[in-house]
């Protein structure tokens, strides 16, 4: 049973996060910040991150709680208070386009835009970058809880590459044919000790260590994964009309 969340300050709705305290983060059509810390009871704005953009924007909270922003032709900014104050990130940072931001324990940032190639490290909070050179055609960064970088790029099909040394080496780890390439939301999920990764055009795979994959459910129509608390799978096809639920038995 779904319930419809209406808000005077919800006029819109885009896109949705969650961070790591339960602070819901929606970004709006006219290029609004909203949040809630009530599960949704109460919503306000966040201080607007382009005050003369008056369109949408593309908005990720990262493993950190930083909130990032980013906006063609606009330079990419975070939060690091939930929204009432920007930074601007390294000024080449804009032009890899919207994507990723994983923070290590050591403080160094990783980042991956939506645009080819575009994985980048900082070591000062963002400030400045430096490129790291990454296999085929990248797309895609995840970063697992050991600090192990995960690459997947599209050239020739679909591919995820492994790194354990920052991004000096790459091992080829997977790789499948999808029916389309497009750009990858939210492909990697984890419930419990298990992944599910969501190959767009593809279906969903499942992996217990990142090294070694299944085909969990091949539909090439799938574009997108969720797992909500209850460990349920909610996938989304690639024109956003249908929406698939499974309950995971593991």
């Amino acid at each position: 049973i779904w319930e419809r969340v209406t808000d005077p300050n919800l006029e819109s709705p885009r896109t949705i996060e969650i961070d790591s305290k339960g602070t819901i983060y929606v970004s709006t059509w006219n290029g609004e910040l909203v949040k809630s810390s009530d599960h949704g009871v109460s919503w306000r704005k966040c201080t607007k991150p382009y005050p003369d953009n008056p369109y949408y924007i593309y908005m990720y909270v990262a493993n950190d709680d930083y909130i990032w922003v980013f906006k063609f032709e606009y330079p990419t900014i975070f939060s690091s208070d939930g929204g009432n104050t920007w930074q601007t990130a390294g000024s080449n940072l804009s032009s890899n386009g919207f994507g990723d931001v994983f923070r290590l324990k050591s403080g160094t940032l990783l980042f991956h835009g939506s645009n080819c190639c575009s994985l980048n490290r900082s070591d000062d909070n963002g400030l400045t970058w430096s490129h790291i050179v990454t296999p085929g055609y990248s797309h895609k960064l995840y970063v697992n809880d050991r600090e192990e970088i995960f690459i997947c790029n599209q050239d020739g099909g679909f591919t995820i590459f492994k790194s354990t040394d920052m991004g000096v080496t790459f091992t080829r780890l997977f790789s499948c044919f999808p029916q389309f390439g497009t750009t990858m939301d939210n492909i990697f999920n984890k419930w419990r000790d298990t992944y599910y990764i969501l190959v767009p055009g593809y279906g969903i795979l499942n992996s217990d260590d990142l090294l070694h994959y299944e085909n969990y459910w091949v539909n090439n129509e799938l574009n997108n994964l969720f797992i909500d608390h209850n460990g349920v799978l909610i996938a989304r096809d690639w024109n956003s009309s249908t929406v698939y639920y499974r309950k995971n038995s593991r």
